[in-house]
């Protein structure tokens, strides 16, 4: 296989790989929205009744300190963002940290080597090269559909 072609395998793989390393980057970035230094404003906050947590016997498991990062994460993320903090802090628990990040890690640097092997883009003294052969352009498929019409009605579900 010529040395300027990225696989498709590299493509097919590079979707999972993002989608660890973004979970666990917004777990890791979005963890500091305590409400303390940043998050939703404290009168804002405060509008909203709060839930008590307990456990069934009426005992309070939760700290203040807690309850208020739960207030105020659960009413300033919604629920993708939520899914996405969640997933990401699971992939960097202790269990999945190895098998999961480090290997999704390891594909982001595969993959940045392959593309910038193919755009020729590795470092390499480029005053001395005459000539660069490599990809210029890349042209992949971005939507699994044809965009609609203009004049057609869509909802958002046909979109999917």
């Amino acid at each position: 296989e010529p040395e300027n072609r990225i696989r498709t395998q590299t493509i097919q793989k590079s979707l999972s790989a993002y989608y660890v390393l973004a979970c666990a980057e917004a777990s890791s970035n979005l963890s500091r929205y305590d409400g303390v230094r940043y998050g939703m404003d404290r009168d804002a906050v405060l509008q909203y009744p709060s839930e008590e947590e307990s456990d069934r016997n009426g005992h309070d498991q939760t700290t203040p300190l807690e309850k208020q990062y739960s207030r105020y994460r659960s009413l300033g993320f919604g629920n993708e963002v939520m899914t996405r903090i969640l997933s990401g802090t699971a992939v960097l628990s202790s269990d999945l940290y190895h098998t999961h990040y480090e290997a999704a890690a390891m594909l982001r640097v595969f993959i940045k080597r392959e593309f910038d092997s193919a755009f020729g883009t590795n470092n390499s003294n480029r005053e001395e090269e005459e000539e660069e052969e490599g990809v210029h352009v890349m042209l992949v498929p971005t939507a699994l559909t044809l965009p609609p019409l203009l004049n057609q009605d869509v909802d958002g579900t046909q979109m999917l």
